[in-house]
């Protein structure tokens, strides 16, 4: 039974689609979505992110969920959210109650260094079946398009492109 799993990050300094604005202060917002486009009921999701090492597991908030839950984090930041009980249908079945989603905002480490890349993408496991990866989200930061002297450097950095496939 395979399964359909996206993750999404944006900055909450980001000012316009598509280009991911990091700040000191900016906090990275991901959501992971996924789908069960198996052929029967899962009894249990359970979604495992390794987080980056470029994150502060100290600073993880907890967003949205589409369903109860619980959450984990272990060792070098395994962020495991159960849904245990959560009896996703299938999307043949039912195709608007075969989604769900998990939202989470975390903080990167800080200084931030150009061309620095953060990469992450977490696995999804529907009951027994084997897990379904969910896109790698790749963050770089480039230096912004500074209106100031080419020898200052630029007060924000941006994160391009976003959403991101695996190159650049």
């Amino acid at each position: 039974s395979d399964s359909g799993a996206q993750k999404r990050v944006f900055s909450s300094a980001s000012s316009r689609v598509g280009m991911q604005h990091i700040e000191n202060d900016s906090i990275l917002d991901y959501t992971i979505q996924f789908q069960n486009t198996g052929n029967d009921t899962a009894f249990t999701v359970v979604v495992r992110d390794t987080l980056p090492l470029d994150v502060d597991t100290r600073t993880f908030e907890m967003g949205a969920a589409s369903h109860p839950h619980t959450y984990s984090i272990t060792g070098n930041g395994i962020l495991t959210f159960t849904f245990a009980n959560i009896n996703l249908p299938d999307s043949n079945t039912n195709e608007p109650m075969s989604h769900g989603l998990v939202n989470f905002r975390i903080k990167p480490i800080l200084p931030l260094t150009l061309g620095q890349v953060i990469t992450n993408a977490a696995d999804i496991y529907f009951d027994f079946n084997p897990p379904v990866a969910t896109n790698e989200n790749v963050l770089k930061i480039a230096e912004a398009l500074a209106s100031g002297s080419p020898t200052r450097p630029a007060d924000r950095l941006q994160i391009t492109p976003n959403p991101a496939d695996d190159g650049f």
